[in-house]
């Protein structure tokens, strides 16, 4: 495998976060990180955490919240900017929501320059490897890097 990709299987995990619409605009995502870090002493006490760092989620979903993949070419969707929770049974405090997000295999592609060629390359990398796309793509920031997460069903 190359350094900029891997396959990984995560357990069920929720996340808190501010959630909006990119029918609310083209900058809806950077409005989104800027309430949930602005406010995100409201749920501090009840994220996991790295060290003492909150873990970072954007989770994207269709407009059903099924969390199934972006309409319109990856355009169109609900976006979660939020933080993994230490305990999924949070009711989440006014103004926050909780998404719940089940096991799966993601393929995990560090950010390039910009979103979109890091997507194409994901999408690259499905192909040559036999994958199928199983659900909507995540953000997911780590120790000072960006990785998107497609989740993928992986041939046996």
């Amino acid at each position: 495998m190359e350094k900029n990709f891997l396959l990984k299987k995560l357990p069920p995990f929720s996340v808190v976060g501010i959630e909006g619409s990119t029918k609310e605009g083209a900058d809806i995502v950077s409005k989104l990180w800027d309430k949930a870090e602005k406010r995100v002493s409201d749920v501090l006490p009840s994220l996991k955490k790295r060290m003492i760092f909150p873990i970072y989620w954007g989770l994207m979903s269709d407009f059903s919240r099924s969390l199934k993949p972006w309409e319109n070419n990856f355009s169109e969707g609900l976006y979660l900017a939020g933080f993994e929770l230490a305990d999924s049974r949070l009711i989440p405090p006014e103004g926050w929501s909780k998404w719940d997000v089940p096991s799966q295999t993601y393929l995990v592609v560090k950010m390039e320059a910009d979103y979109r060629s890091t997507l194409e390359k994901g999408f690259e990398l499905i192909a040559q490897n036999g994958y199928v796309l199983s659900g909507a793509i995540f953000d997911h920031g780590e120790e000072g890097t960006m990785w998107l997460y497609f989740p993928v069903v992986v041939a046996s």
